[in-house]
């Protein structure tokens, strides 16, 4: 039985197994996998009847005053998600090696299960607060055009190889609207290319700068705001959100029936709109309650599949959580990577080719609670 699995049913036991000692569980555990296994109870337990799949549309950042447009730009990237199996990183620190093929199992891992897993293991964590939420993120983008992260601009002419990025950005959001805020872009920038034959090409093309490495501090003196859908969100909107699944599907609800053609190329479906919502808070400063019900919201939804030994780009093993949606240039995957047995998002992904490689990967660090600007939180 594979690593994830393991930590499948440990998040989804009985409370009572909680009373048992490491010492007792540690003789038992292998009886209660496999009881848990063989009793179709857990599978049928939180099911309900599935809503139709749809695209996943993303969720933006973004801030109140003049400055809106700039600081979202420069503060972070959200797109949709997605990806394959053995996982290749372009753009990030080579090549991961496929991972073995898991043994047989007796029961087949499923998305919705694994969501569950995950509300289980989400609402198990304690309330904590803080000054600011952190989260530091690792992106990996493909560079499509000359000058692209440069501030140049760039030639609309797309590159005839194929070169990735990959920059860090950490993020400090007041608890207070009215407190100072501050995001460090550009931090560890590295250029590489998918092959060396992409190398030699861009050589032979004179070696342009594709991506600046230039490290910016950069503080706010105004609201950071979220948004759901077009919705504008202030931190204690999104601490406000309800605690439970019905509560938060009636208000999501809410949220997408409110919302204006004029805000949307095209307004997204429901399930889509639960996609895009999950993609962003999910690594948010949401209580604890609120992200179990997101789980289980998201876990509702239809057409959505998991593959588990699945790598992040920082090399951290997962579950992917993957569903297709319309993208501007037609349908693409789309993928979460969870671990289940903490409740954590690690990673999401956008457009990935047949052969695994991402044109955009985004992979959580670090976040939480931190009572100091410009400290992580536990320094």
């Amino acid at each position: 039985m594979s690593k994830e699995s393991d930590e499948l049913f440990a998040a989804l036991r009985p409370a009572g197994l909680d009373e048992l000692t490491a010492e007792a569980y540690g003789r038992r555990r292998e009886g209660d996998l496999a009881r848990a296994l063989a009793s179709p109870r857990g599978a049928a337990e939180g099911r309900r009847d599935p809503l139709p799949a749809r695209p996943a549309w993303r969720l933006r950042l973004a801030v109140a005053g003049t400055a809106a447009a700039g600081l979202a730009a420069a503060a972070v990237v959200v797109p949709g998600a997605v990806g394959t199996g053995a996982d290749p990183v372009p753009g990030g620190s080579g090549r991961a090696a496929a991972t073995p093929a898991a043994p047989p199992r007796s029961v087949r891992l499923d998305a919705r299960s694994v969501l569950l897993a995950s509300a289980t293991a989400a609402e198990r964590a304690s309330e904590e607060t803080g000054a600011y939420w952190y989260r530091r993120e690792r992106t990996f983008e493909r560079i499509r055009f000359p000058g692209a992260g440069t501030g140049k601009p760039a030639r609309r002419q797309e590159l005839p190889y194929r070169a990735y990025a990959a920059h860090t950005q950490e993020s400090w959001f007041a608890r207070d609207g009215g407190a100072r805020s501050r995001t460090v872009t550009g931090q560890d920038v590295k250029v590489t290319f998918a092959s060396e034959a992409d190398e030699a090409a861009w050589r032979k093309a004179g070696s342009p700068e594709l991506w600046r490495a230039e490290r910016s501090v950069n503080d706010y003196d105004m609201a950071l705001k979220w948004l759901i859908g077009a919705h504008r969100m202030t931190m204690a909107d999104l601490r406000a959100l309800p605690r439970d699944e019905a509560g938060l599907e009636a208000e999501l609800r809410r949220l997408h029936a409110a919302e204006k053609p004029a805000d949307w190329d095209e307004v997204p479906d429901f399930p889509s709109y639960v996609w895009s919502t999950a993609q962003d808070l999910l690594a948010g400063p949401i209580r604890p309650a609120t992200k179990a019900a997101l789980y289980r919201v998201l876990a509702r939804q239809d057409g959505i599949r998991a593959r588990e030994h699945v790598r992040d780009p920082l090399g951290r093993t997962g579950v992917a959580v993957e569903t297709t949606w319309d993208g501007e240039d037609g349908r693409r995957p789309a993928r979460l990577i969870v671990d289940p047995g903490s409740g954590e998002l690690l990673a999401f992904e956008s457009r990935v080719s047949r052969t695994g490689e991402a044109d955009l990967r985004v992979a959580y660090a670090d976040s939480g609670w931190s009572d100091s600007l410009g400290e992580p939180p536990g320094d």
